[in-house]
Formats: C-alpha cells, sequence, structure tokens
C-alpha cells in the first residue's frame, strides 16, 4: 500500500550515467521515489519497480509525469507504467510485464550473439547447427 512517495531531482554533470548510482540511492533512502535526472535542458525520470524503468530523455519544457488515479496506489501504479512504457490496463501485472520485456531483451541478445557467431564460423556443420539455434530462438522470440 502506498501512502507517499517522493520526486527526486538530481543535477547531472554528464548525460550518460551509472544506474548503479541511482540503485544505490533507491537502496539507501527506503521510500517509493521518482528521480527526475537534469542534464542541460534535458530531463530523464526513472523509478524503481521491481527492476529500474527509464523514460526517454525530454527537453525540460515538455517534461512531465500525469497523476492519474483516485487512490496513491494507482497513482504510483500509473506512473510506473509511464515511466516504463508500460500497459497499465493489460492482464499482466506491472511486475510481470517488467519481467517478460526483461526477457525478450536477453533473448533479443542471445539472437544477436548467435547470429554473429554463425557469420564468423568457417566449418558447415557448426554453422547449420548455429543457425538451427537461432531458428528455434527467433521462433521463441516471435512467439513472445
Amino acid at each position: 500500500m502506498v501512502k507517499e512517495f517522493y520526486v527526486l531531482q538530481v543535477q547531472l554533470k554528464q548525460r550518460d550515467y551509472d544506474t548503479k548510482n541511482i540503485l544505490l540511492l533507491q537502496k539507501l533512502i527506503p521510500q517509493k521515489i521518482v528521480f527526475a535526472l537534469e542534464y542541460d535542458e534535458e530531463v530523464q525520470f526513472c523509478i524503481f519497480h521491481t527492476r529500474l524503468q527509464q523514460s526517454e530523455w525530454k527537453h525540460a519544457s515538455n517534461a512531465e509525469i500525469s497523476l492519474k488515479g483516485l487512490t496513491f496506489d494507482d497513482v504510483w501504479n500509473n506512473i510506473v507504467a509511464e515511466i516504463g512504457r508500460l500497459d497499465n490496463t493489460a492482464e499482466e501485472t506491472l511486475e510481470q510485464q517488467i519481467i517478460n520485456r526483461e526477457e525478450k531483451e536477453k533473448l533479443l541478445r542471445q539472437i544477436e550473439v548467435l547470429e554473429k557467431r554463425c557469420r564468423t564460423e568457417k566449418q558447415t556443420r557448426k554453422k547449420y547447427e548455429l543457425h538451427q539455434q537461432l531458428l528455434k530462438l527467433k521462433e521463441r522470440a516471435a512467439y513472445e
């Protein structure tokens, strides 16, 4: 049950930052926090819900988060969905959507690695085996 949440503005010295620092801040401050990371005239929102969710970089004048819901739980879930680009009206929970997205990204990385290995492989038999593995992974990715 969400009773409160905070918005924390962080001024960055460089646009590329280590997400470990945001995770460390989240661990040190055991509250529900929306991080507004600001660099130059751009803002990126981060939120920790199961995993770290990040929005796209936006110009500061266009950066906003809409507060929708009748309870703090609804408002928090809508903020998580907006920042993480998730569907709050789907049958799956936000947590399940986050886990599914991670699994799909992991699968796509595996496909990239296999494609690279397949292109560089010289032996025909090994290349065929890699190609078969690649087809199975692509089929699985299309299914998810």
